[in-house]
């Protein structure tokens, strides 16, 4: 019998020599795992997405219209432009409160402030614009003779 470090007698320590840093490793490799791990889907966990879709008024996709993601706190813009099919996606958008600002030739400017993306959120949004000059032709309308 041997004492250990509480000057109890007892048998010798069963996990010295090379079963115990054979042990010791495995721990070590096990904690540097799981810090990796978390570190990596504490990157990419929170991101949201925004799907945009762009119509005209009688619902026919918009190809081309600039989409402005504006982010209200810092000011940081992103920009795109809507496919064949009137569809542009923002990935990986840092949550928070936004303006979506929309934006084609022909066509009135929409701007929605306050749009809000939560963490992991997807969200779309369904965009119509109006042609610009039909508040012209709607205030000219009771007049059919000056349209």
């Amino acid at each position: 019998m041997t004492s250990n470090t509480f000057g109890l007698q007892g048998p010798t320590h069963k996990y010295e020599g090379l079963a115990g840093r054979f042990l010791a490793f495995l721990l070590c490799l096990a904690l540097m795992i799981m810090a990796c791990s978390s570190g990596a889907s504490a990157q990419t966990g929170g991101a949201a997405s925004l799907r945009v879709s762009v119509f005209d008024p009688s619902h026919a996709s918009l190809p081309n219209a600039k989409t402005t993601l504006i982010n209200d706190r810092t000011g940081e813009q992103r920009t795109g432009a809507t496919n064949e099919t009137g569809i542009v996606v923002f990935a990986a958008v840092v949550p928070d409160s936004y303006t979506i600002r929309v934006a084609k030739s022909g066509f009135k400017t929409y701007e929605e402030r306050h749009f809000i993306l939560n963490p992991s959120a997807t969200r779309g949004l369904d965009v119509i614009l109006p042609h610009s000059c039909w508040s012209e032709w709607s205030l000219l309308a009771p007049y059919p003779d000056l349209v």
